[in-house]
């Protein structure tokens, strides 16, 4: 049995495309397997201009599926979950610069990953399937992998989260429809009862931001769902044949991935259409997709009063490239250009950030040989100033215009 597995993955990889020596902004990395009697896992970079397929993590048998995705902070590469043999702890892996490597082990009681979020201070948030299964919940890692605070427990059976554009709270899914939010202090409270379909065993589902309207796109089931996070109302986008899985949101092409057990589309929740990047066959998607390169602006401390917030701004593919970052207190409508939307509006704050470098360092300049440049936010020592929250934008351009524009970054001061 065994042998058989083997000879199929060996089969399989000669099927694939030749490897290219590195990744592009805006590949899509999606997990998958093979349909072979062993356990096994790939991730692949698939280049939706090319639809070139690249292995980035080779299958074995013994390695396990999971469901998050993400790229890691300072859009340092793609991070995902898997477990090596059926008896091992899970382990948080980094896929970068053609390499893959484990970034952390994770405690012995969690047992399955479903999402994986990144925070404001550069923070890993986790939503975790633990044992016993009041241990499930979100869990706070340091961008080192190393566990800082349990947010949330209690949550078990939860299936996915995201980030509250307008409040900074996490929003949590769980199977049997329920949509909670997570303060950042850890309170546990319910937006709506009952608004997504019961989930049956083994539902897989997403939820990312649309920028465009402040509410979240919702994958569940055979459903593609639109919920208003303050409300908790939800309308129904699509209805498929197959289940959903993964959701990603693409500020290098723009629209977002979505998948199902064997495709890759281009979805434009706007026009609501679909346009098919790929078909994997005998590949079989499993869980949640990322953006390589998909998250250009995070933060790496803690915004307090008193002190300088930093920002690493990172548009791999960008080097040498002028840049401007700029704020708001909002993202609606956003500023509509012939590249994009920036998701910024033009108020008070905005106007500030464009004329005050001594509180808004690094703000314009050149963009360094990795595409790379650190920005701070000096917030003043005024302790009314908690709880205030902003948002972040950046844009490259050259003599053409702009070129690229960030995904925002929503700041809450703590």
């Amino acid at each position: 049995m065994f042998r058989k597995s083997t000879a199929l993955a060996l089969l399989a990889l000669l099927a694939l495309p030749a490897a290219a020596p590195a990744q592009n902004p805006g590949d899509c990395v999606a997990m998958g397997n093979l349909t072979i009697y062993c356990y096994n896992l790939f991730v692949y970079d698939v280049n939706p201009a090319s639809t070139r397929i690249t292995t980035l993590f080779p299958p074995n048998c013994g390695f396990h599926r999971n469901g998050g995705a993400t790229p890691a902070p300072s859009n340092d590469g793609i991070l995902f979950p898997t477990k090596p043999q059926i008896s091992g702890k899970l382990q948080v892996y980094r896929c970068r610069r053609g390499s893959t490597a484990v970034m952390t082990t994770l405690p012995g009681q969690f047992a399955y990953i479903p999402d994986i979020l990144v925070d404001q201070c550069g923070d890993l948030i986790i939503l975790a399937h633990a044992t016993p299964a009041s241990a499930s919940g979100l869990y706070r890692f340091s961008a080192a992998g190393s566990l800082k605070s349990t947010l949330a427990a209690g949550l078990d059976g939860a299936i996915a989260a995201e980030e509250d554009p307008a409040t900074g709270d996490f929003l949590v899914a769980k199977p049997r429809g329920d949509v909670l939010r997570v303060t950042r202090s850890g309170q546990v409270t319910t937006i709506a009862a009952g608004a997504l379909p019961a989930g049956a065993v083994n539902l897989d589902g997403n939820l990312q931001t649309e920028f465009a309207t402040g509410r979240m796109l919702v994958t569940w089931g055979k459903n593609l769902f639109r919920l208003d996070p303050t409300s908790g109302r939800v309308s129904t986008l699509l209805t498929a044949a197959k289940d959903f899985l993964g959701l990603a949101h693409d500020p290098v092409h723009g629209g977002y991935y979505r998948t199902d057990l064997s495709t890759i589309v281009r979805y434009d929740p706007a026009t609501n259409t679909a346009v098919k990047i790929l078909g994997l066959g005998s590949h079989h998607m499993l869980g949640d997709v990322a953006t390589w390169g998909g998250r250009m602006l995070t933060g790496t401390a803690r915004p307090a009063p008193g002190t300088t917030y930093p920002v690493t701004l990172a548009m791999e593919g960008e080097a040498g490239k002028a840049y401007q970052a700029a704020a708001s207190f909002g993202t609606l409508p956003g500023i509509q250009t012939p590249a994009g939307r920036i998701h910024l509006v033009p108020d008070a704050l905005f106007f500030l950030s464009l004329r005050a470098p001594s509180l808004f360092q690094g703000f314009a300049g050149v963009l360094d040989p990795t595409g790379t440049a650190l920005l701070g936010v000096k917030i003043p020592a005024i302790p009314a100033l908690r709880g205030l929250r902003f948002y972040l934008v950046a844009v490259s351009y050259d003599g053409g215009g702009f070129r690229r524009i960030s995904e925002p970054l929503g700041v809450t001061v703590e």
